[in-house]
């Protein structure tokens, strides 16, 4: 009786998954148990600089430079991190670069790359004002170095409680959070 109120259950989200138009993805999670995740979002991580006097990067990647470009890295730590070292892996290693400075958080990257210090990969969403402004500017005009993400929840295919269900229900039938 409970396996086919779950089935049931499982049919409600996945049509009310579909209702919305949302991708919703599968997979078994680091516990073992077996996971649920939505996309509720994108974002690209851009490669960003301080600016020179007319408007160009101080610092571009994948471009012949007089000497190494200094990188503003995430830590180990960071989930932001983990995607660029994935996702740029060996690239970087063949440029002429070297870590300067690395902090766990964007904001802090953000100040460095304003102030001139490196070349940070930053959230679109968090520099949209800074690039418009010029206070920073892509370090890879030609986008070759953008990393484009996506904003997922996850959940457990558990019960997650009474909130918890109605959050996620909630979440599948607008499209975000």
């Amino acid at each position: 009786m409970d396996a086919a109120r779950a089935v049931t259950r499982r049919h409600r989200q996945t049509s009310a998954f579909r209702a919305t138009g949302l991708r919703l993805w599968a997979h078994c999670g680091s516990s073992g148990r077996f996971e649920v995740s939505v996309c509720v979002g994108t974002d690209a991580l851009v490669p960003v600089c301080a600016g020179d006097e007319e408007g160009r990067p101080v610092f571009t990647l994948g471009q012949k430079s007089s000497g190494d470009v200094p990188v503003l890295q995430y830590s180990t730590d960071s989930g932001i991190g983990r995607i660029t070292r994935a996702v740029l892996g060996q690239r970087l290693a063949l440029l002429e670069t070297h870590v300067v400075v690395t902090a766990h958080l964007a904001s802090v990257l953000r100040s460095m790359s304003i102030d001139g210090r490196g070349i940070a990969w930053l959230p679109l969403t968090l520099i949209e004002e800074d690039l418009a402004s010029g206070r920073l500017v892509r370090a890879s005009p030609d986008g070759s170095f953008d990393i484009p993400t996506e904003i997922r929840l996850y959940r457990s295919t558990v019960p997650a409680g009474k909130a918890g269900e109605a959050f996620w229900s909630a979440v599948l039938a607008h499209g975000s959070i």
